[in-house]
């Protein structure tokens, strides 16, 4: 994972975590913009079934980088990538295997839980999934 191999050059979780601002966007009050992401998922990219095995409490379906880059634009995508250090492929493909865990970890019972998307949540998200 590209993605980690960063890490052991010394990115650390901070950067991790403004870089995911930068790539999901943010909810106006310091967390990620979850809500929206999932929102244009269901909505525009008919990924409804993805984002419920997300959100319920099972097993999370995969999604590939081409599809994160459509959902997220590729801005959003070149931002995390510079921010980073990394190639925007790289970076679509480790958003396509960060987004699952994050959406994950900030829902229960297949919804959204309130305020999930802040920094200290994501922090320690950031820090899980980067061991």
């Amino acid at each position: 994972n590209m993605l980690n191999q960063q890490l052991d050059k010394g990115v650390d979780p901070q950067a991790t975590v403004s870089a995911l601002t930068s790539a999901l966007g943010q909810d106006g009050k310091g967390g990620l913009d979850l809500s929206g992401v999932v929102a244009k998922m269901t909505q525009e990219g008919g990924l409804m079934d993805t984002v419920q095995s997300w959100l319920g409490d099972g097993g999370n379906a995969p999604i590939n980088a081409d599809t994160v880059r459509s959902v997220l634009g590729d801005e959003r995508v070149k931002a995390f990538a510079s921010q980073l250090n990394i190639d925007t492929q790289s970076a679509a493909d480790s958003l396509s295997k960060l987004l699952p865990e994050i959406v994950d970890k900030a829902s229960q019972g297949g919804q959204l839980r309130e305020g999930t998307g802040g920094l200290g949540n994501l922090m320690d998200v950031a820090r899980s999934l980067l061991k």
